[in-house]
């Protein structure tokens, strides 16, 4: 019985996982400019549920698969340590297993239960091969990163055949404008030439990017794309204090800055297209489907059990067969012996002879003149069978039969 138990338990168990499982979910990058680097994210289709991906056994299989799903060739580094940048948004996923060949997070094994146990600071990052190299890239090609939106961050270029950071004596307004109007937005709020406290995690903790790519820059105020500004680069030691800083204006995004932004609200994460408020944790969200899902499976289990029970009493004999309903037929009717009735003699026909064997009663008569007693035979009452009829009868005083008269 434990085990019948336990298989449904676990049949149960999968059929839950399965309601709340992987392919409910997408992933996407935030925080590195492009979705081929950042912070891993994880949400419904609908957008309801979201939430963080733990960095617990995050590592370069989870990378690689989540590399592979934005065609962004393999994880060239995995980052730990909410690298890219802290939030207030909570936990929706964790503890992936993926392993070689899987092409996408969704075909890897996944826990949910260290989402209570993440904190802000371990979210899980990556650096895709495809935005690591500057080839795949025009010249002057400006990235924002580690802000709570695409409009901020600190600035990356793709210049002189790398990636590296902007240095902050580069900056001016012209170059801010210039960077803002390459990535479509309008022009700049603020900016600066040190690094600004809430974008210095990308720098310090992303080692893929460990050098300047442009130390010095002169751009127009009619310029709308470094390329056509004049870029320096000159080999000098990454101070990671002193990389430039933007925060740029002209796209709703915008307006969710968490630096120069008029209407931030602090902790919250934008993807480009929408603001993910502050959270409890994605779990929180999945309270009352969790809830749902666990109470009905409650009641299937409980009726299987209830049936494999009496299906085991029955064998046992514990429950009596059923027996087929009796046809109520209605009493015949009760036979009564009838009065005999006399027969008219003209009916009766004569008795057959009696067969040869019949037994023949024999009286003696008074002697005759010659003093022997003569004798007469007499024939007995005629026998019947059982269906009625007459035996024939043994015949008359002139029958073959000798008699012996003593």
């Amino acid at each position: 019985m434990h085990r019948v138990f336990g298989r449904v338990f676990v049949l149960l168990s999968l059929s839950l996982s399965t309601v709340l499982g992987q392919s409910d979910y997408t992933y996407t990058a935030y925080g590195g400019g492009a979705n081929c680097q950042g912070q891993i994210w994880a949400s419904t289709a609908t957008g309801s549920n979201y939430g963080n991906v733990c960095d617990d056994s995050w590592d370069a299989f989870d990378g690689n698969a989540y590399c592979q799903s934005v065609s962004g060739g393999l994880a060239v580094e995995v980052t730990t340590g909410s690298a890219w940048g802290t939030n207030k948004i909570g936990f929706l996923a964790g503890n992936f297993g993926c392993v070689s060949g899987d092409t996408s997070l969704t075909s890897c094994t996944m826990s949910f239960s260290t989402d209570t146990t993440c904190s802000s600071t371990e979210i899980s990052g990556v650096v895709c091969s495809a935005c690591s190299t500057a080839s795949n890239y025009p010249k002057g090609t400006a990235r924002l990163v580690g802000g709570a939106t695409p409009c901020e961050g600190v600035v990356q270029v793709a210049n002189d055949n790398i990636w590296g950071y902007m240095k902050g004596s580069a900056m001016t307004a012209a170059v801010a404008t210039t960077v803002c109007k390459s990535l479509g937005f309008t022009g700049y709020s603020a900016f600066s030439a040190s690094t600004i406290s809430s974008f210095s995690s990308a720098v310090t903790s992303v080692t893929v990017y460990n050098s300047y790519s442009v130390t010095g820059a002169t751009c127009g105020s009619t310029d709308t794309h470094l390329a056509n500004c004049t870029l320096q680069r000159v080999s000098e030691t990454l101070n990671a204090a002193a990389v430039a800083s933007i925060a740029c204006t002209g796209s709703s995004s915008c307006s969710y800055n968490s630096w120069g932004g008029s209407s931030y609200e602090s902790g919250g994460v934008h993807d480009g297209t929408t603001w993910y408020a502050p959270n409890t944790g994605g779990l929180v969200d999945l309270f009352l489907p969790i809830f749902m899902g666990a109470f009905g499976a409650f009641i299937l289990f409980i009726l299987i059990s209830f049936y494999v029970l009496n299906l085991k009493k029955q064998r046992k004999g514990c429950f009596a067969p059923k027996r087929r309903p009796v046809k109520k037929v209605a009493p015949a009717a009760i036979s009564r012996p009838q009065p005999a009735r006399a027969v008219p003699s003209s009916t009766v026909q004569a008795a057959p002879a009696v067969r040869k064997e019949a037994a023949l009663a024999v009286q003696p008569t008074a002697p005759n003149s010659s003093g022997v007693g003569a004798a007469s035979v007499v024939s007995s009452t005629p026998a019947y069978t059982a269906n009625g009829n007459a035996n024939e009868d043994v015949g008359d005083a002139g029958a073959d039969d000798d008699v012996a008269v003593q």
